[in-house]
């Protein structure tokens, strides 16, 4: 059995927002910073995403969302 590859940016405690790959699908899970609240969830939001290049993973992850195929929970 093989472990998927997780990359992550972002770390408070746990890491806010990271990338994995599962059965050839890339899939993105991502807890943003609630500003009313001042605080993190303690819920990620997961994502199935496209194809994505290494350069494109380079820069900010803050609108990867915006790229998803459709949104899991």
């Amino acid at each position: 059995m093989s472990w998927p590859t997780i990359r992550y940016r972002d770390f408070y405690d746990v890491p806010r927002i990271f990338i994995m790959t599962y059965n050839s699908k890339l899939y993105l899970f991502d807890c943003p910073l609630d500003d009313e609240l001042d605080e993190y969830s303690d819920r990620y939001r997961v994502y199935q995403l496209p194809a994505i290049s290494e350069d494109e993973l380079q820069g900010s992850w803050e609108r990867l969302p915006e790229r998803a195929v459709s949104l899991l929970g």
